[in-house]
Parts: structure tokens; sequence; C-alpha cells
């Protein structure tokens, strides 16, 4: 199961353009990190939902990546979002098997 912090004070961010500005938000603040693999996203009536695929981590490295929250909640503080952190020690399948259907891949590090 993933682990999700659920983050927002007020209105959803309902449009694809709303989602995807929380999105490369969140990519800016993450993409040096060695663990982020890759950041899919998706929009519900509940909000964003960013799904960030990792390298195997552990407790403090999942609650450090999940510090990042507090930045998307300075630039979005009306935002409703959720992170759903794929950490592969959770999971014996494929991380992209976890993924919603309609998930819009918005970064992969250049190999």
């Amino acid at each position: 199961m993933s682990a999700t912090v659920v983050r927002g004070k007020g209105m959803a961010i309902r449009t694809p353009t709303g989602a995807s500005d929380l999105g490369r938000a969140f990519v800016r603040a993450a993409q040096h990190d060695p663990l982020v693999k890759e950041l899919w996203v998706t929009t519900r009536r509940d909000g964003t939902h960013l799904w960030l695929l990792i390298d195997r981590a552990g407790d403090e490295e999942e609650r450090r990546l999940f510090g990042l929250l507090d930045l998307l909640d300075e630039q979005f503080p009306k935002s409703d979002f959720q992170l759903h952190l794929l950490n592969p020690a959770s999971y014996t399948i494929d991380l992209h098997d976890v993924l919603p259907r309609d998930a819009k891949k918005i970064f992969a590090p250049a190999a």
C-alpha cells in the first residue's frame, strides 16, 4: 500500500493545468533527490494526487520526502493534494501497476 499524506485547506485543484502547476512545483523541489525516479499526477474530486516512484527507502528517508510538501503548502495554500509515495520496499509488484490508468507522467530523470 502506498504511504499517503493529505494536505489542503479549501477548494481542490480540479483542472489539469492546476494539477500540472502543482506537480511541476513538486518536481522542482524533488528532482535532485537520488531516491526520486518518477512523478505522476492525477486529478480527482478531492484534489490533485501526486504519485512519487522512488528507489527503496527507509522510514526516515520517506519522512524527508514527505517534508517537501511544506513547499507546496506555501505555494498553493488553498489547494487540496495528496502525495502517494511508492516505495519498492512496500510492494511485490511493479510500481507502475499501482498507478491509476489515467495518471500522467510529469517527471523522470534523464538517463
